[in-house]
This record gives C-alpha cells, structure tokens and sequence, in this order.
C-alpha cells in the first residue's frame, strides 16, 4: 500500500508576499498624507474666509451706520469737525456735540453718538444723548481727513476708505488693520 499524501488544494487563492504587502502599505500612506494635507489646507482656507468675512460684514456695518449719522448731521444746524489727530469726527449744533469715535478700550468698535429726540441707539442717561456701537474687533485703527488731502499708507497695513459726501465738500473715513505681528 503506498502511503498518499494529499496536499491541499488552495482553492485558486494566493496569499500576498511580503513585497506585496509592503508596496500596498506604501500607497496607503501616501494616499493618507494626500488627505491630511488637504484638510490641513481647507481648515487654513477656511479660516482665512472666516477672517474675510468678517472683515466685510464689520466694514459693512460701519459703513451703513456712517451713512446715517453723516446723513443725519449734514444739515445747516451742525457745523462738521474733524478732530486735529483724525480719530473722530463732531458734529455741533444748538443741541451739543455728537461724535463718530473708534475705542480700542475693551474690544475695537465704533462709537456714535445722535441726539436723544433721534431714539436711535441707547440712551445715555448721564449725557442726555443716545450711543450706537458697531463691533469691529477686525479693525485697529480708524483715520478721518478732508478728500483733498493725501491719506497716507503703510505695507502693513489694511486700509478701508469710506467716502461721505456732505455739504461743504467730501470727507473720507479711513478704516485701519495692521498685519499681526507688525
């Protein structure tokens, strides 16, 4: 009697050999490193479009909050100031003074004042007048000059001009950001 051996069959399925396994593994890390790169560059893009919109919903802000108050104060009872250094604009009249200010003081915003009898605002009881404040933590800074003057300009800083027209002429409002770390 003759011993059989049988071996068994394999069914038509291979295993994989090493060379195999390290060349899948391979592809597979480059595969992944695509993938965290990507998010990496979308979360970076993202929050580079995050800046900008805020950027743009703040300047907006200010920019419709301007055209009220220099709507509302462009009239032949208020006489148009802008201070010596730039950071604030007045209009006086028989009523008092109301102002555009930018505070830096607890967070950047833009600070307007209008009269009582406006109700726009909130009212200051100490002052008798009413205040609008529009946030703008994107913004560092905030520079009036009459438009016939040069505005000057940096490398390193962000500038938004607002025009206003007014009576007497056309002021210009010049919103600041400077670059971090400047």
């Amino acid at each position: 009697m003759q011993k059989q051996h049988s071996i068994a069959k394999r069914d038509g399925r291979r295993a994989f050999t090493l060379v195999e396994l390290v060349v899948a593994l391979a592809l597979f890390a480059i595969v992944a490193g695509m993938v965290v790169s990507f998010i990496i560059f979308i979360n970076r893009f993202s929050e580079k479009s995050a800046e900008q919109t805020d950027r743009m919903y703040a300047l907006s802000s200010v920019r419709s909050e301007m055209d009220h108050w220099f709507s509302y104060f462009d009239s032949a009872d208020y006489s148009l100031t802008i201070a010596a250094d730039g950071n604030s604009v007045s209009a006086t009249g028989a009523g008092g003074t109301y102002s555009v200010t930018f505070v830096s003081e607890g967070g950047n915003f833009f600070l307007f004042t209008y009269p009582r009898e406006l109700g726009r605002g909130t009212l200051n009881e100490g002052e008798n007048r009413c205040e609008v404040r529009v946030d703008a933590y994107t913004f560092t800074g905030i520079r009036f000059y009459n438009s016939a003057s040069n505005a000057s300009s940096a490398q390193s800083e962000l500038r938004f001009t607002i025009f206003l027209r007014v009576a007497n002429g056309q002021i210009a409002c010049e919103i600041v950001e400077e670059e971090a770390g400047v």
